[in-house]
Formats: structure tokens, sequence, C-alpha cells
């Protein structure tokens, strides 16, 4: 029908807007994976959608013609959700392998991070789906005095599934504004020196990308040897042309570890893809304290 041709163009035109256009080894490949996994989404989410609207009216009809009914509705969408949900799955397995290609890409990165909290909503979305197919269409399909009963427990669980699916695709619209790590060169680690009074501050940052990076911040004298007088040391993380706010981070001292004048910190303080500032302030005991700031792309 029109209707279905227009939905499955808007899919497509979704899917050529979509970060599958720039895959990093097959893109048609990628595009047409993106298309069928989208469609597979509409088909699954919108039909629980439709008949969790649906299902309430079947249930107040007198109990021949709703048990009828039920007995023919029920196999037939659990076998078309059971077919879109595989399709889901085997493509997106496709997508994951496209997109991030690495196991460390899918822990250390905001896409991968991201996509790991979709992971974790499609869990129980699937689990309550199996028990659908497997414990609840039967019961169904085999009539008898309590069908009426587990179809209300089918409604509830329907309606679960609504609600998770709606949760999944505030989760998956994030992964959109996010770049894939597959698609970018694996960052090296950027380093800068900076002279600030008599102090020498060195910044390592390991990797310079969007997810979790190491930061490193070593410290000597106009001698070449750690300073002593060092209390404190705090990175300020703001993004360049963004009002984003700062992220203060205090670093810890690697001194004990037989690295003196080492401080470090790991964690994701890149919230996006630009140029970062970081300042990097020298809290002193004895001597002034002493300032320098970074722009790391």
């Amino acid at each position: 029908s029109l209707a279905t041709f227009l939905g499955l163009a808007l899919i497509v035109a979704t899917s050529l807007g979509s970060h599958a256009i720039g895959a990093r080894v097959a893109p048609f490949l990628a595009l047409a994976s993106d298309s069928a996994h989208l469609a597979a989404a509409a088909l699954w989410l919108g039909g629980l959608v439709e008949l969790s609207l649906f299902l309430p009216a079947v249930l107040a009809l007198p109990g021949a013609e709703r048990s009828a009914l039920l007995r023919l509705l029920v196999p037939r969408v659990s076998a078309v959700f059971f077919g879109s949900v595989a399709m889901l799955l085997a493509t997106g397995i496709f997508n994951t392998w496209e997109q991030i290609a690495t196991l460390e890409a899918l822990v250390a990165t905001a896409y991968g991070q991201s996509l790991l909290v979709k992971l974790a909503v499609l869990a129980p979305l699937l689990a309550i789906a199996a028990v659908n197919l497997l414990g609840i269409r039967p019961r169904i399909a085999a009539g008898g005095a309590e069908q009426a009963r587990i179809a209300r427990r089918f409604l509830a669980n329907v309606r679960a599934e609504v609600f998770l699916g709606a949760v999944l695709l505030l989760a998956a619209a994030l992964l959109t504004t996010l770049p894939p790590p597959a698609q970018l060169a694996l960052p090296a680690p950027v380093e800068s020196a900076r002279q600030s009074g008599d102090l020498r501050v060195t910044l390592r940052v390991d990797p310079a990308w969007v997810g979790v990076s190491r930061f490193q911040v070593r410290l000597t004298d106009a001698q070449g040897l750690p300073p002593t007088d060092v209390r404190q040391v705090v990175l300020t993380f703001t993004m360049e042309g963004m009002n984003m706010g700062r992220t203060n981070v205090t670093l810890t001292n690697r001194g004990a570890d037989a690295r003196p004048g080492m401080y470090e910190a790991e964690g994701f303080y890149f919230g996006m893809p630009g140029i970062s500032q970081i300042g990097v302030a020298v809290n002193r005991l004895g001597a002034g304290d002493r300032s320098a700031v970074f722009r790391i792309e």
C-alpha cells in the first residue's frame, strides 16, 4: 500500500542520514542493515503500541467470540514479533561491529557506553517478550477456562513492553548524537608543556577522545627536579565556544609509586568533540601557586 511504501521510504531516508552511511568496511551493506534494523524496530514497537490499544476491546467481547479472536490474534502477532526481534538482533550485532569494532571502544567511549545502556534496557524487554512467546502464547492458543485471565496478563506484559520500548528509543536517540569510534582513527596520546613561573607543567592526555581518558601532569622545577612543596593539583575542563560549565578534577599524587612529580586522574571529562581548554592549578605550601592552560582538540 501507499502507507507501507512511504514508511519504508522514510526509514531508508533516515538511514541515509545516519552513521551507517559512513561505515568503515561496507557502507552499502551497513545502510541496508540499518534500514532493516529500523524497520524491525518499527514493526515490533509500533505493533506493541497498537496491540496494547486493541486488546482491551477484545477482552470486552462475549466469551466464545473473545476466545476465538484471541486464539487467532495472539499466535499471529507473536510470530510477527519473533521475526522482528530476530532481525533486530542480527542487524544489531552487525551494526555494532561496524560502528564500534573493539571491546575497548565499547567500554571506554561515550558511544559504546550509550549502547550498553540501550542493551541494559533491551534485556528486560526481551525477557518479557520471551515469556509472552513461550509461556502465554501456547496457553491462549489452547483456550480453556483460564484463557481470559491469561489474556489479561498478556495485556499487562504488552503495556510493560511499550513502556520499556519508549525508554529504549530514548537511549537509541542518544546514539545518533555521538560519533561512532570505529569511524575515527584511534587517537594517539597528546602531550604538551607550559612554563609557569619556576615550574615546568607537562600535561599528557591518553587518548584524546570523547570517552574515558587518562590525564597525567608532570611538574619539574628550574633544576628539572620534582617540586616537594606541592599540596594539590586540580584540572579544570571547559569546552571552547560552548557554555557547558566547568568540571574540576583533583589529581592523585603518584609520588608514592616511585613517580615523583607525577599527578594522575582517569575519567570521562571530554563531553563532546571540539577543543577543550584544560586549566592546571598547582597549589603549593611555601612558594606561590602556579597555573597553566592547555588547548586539547
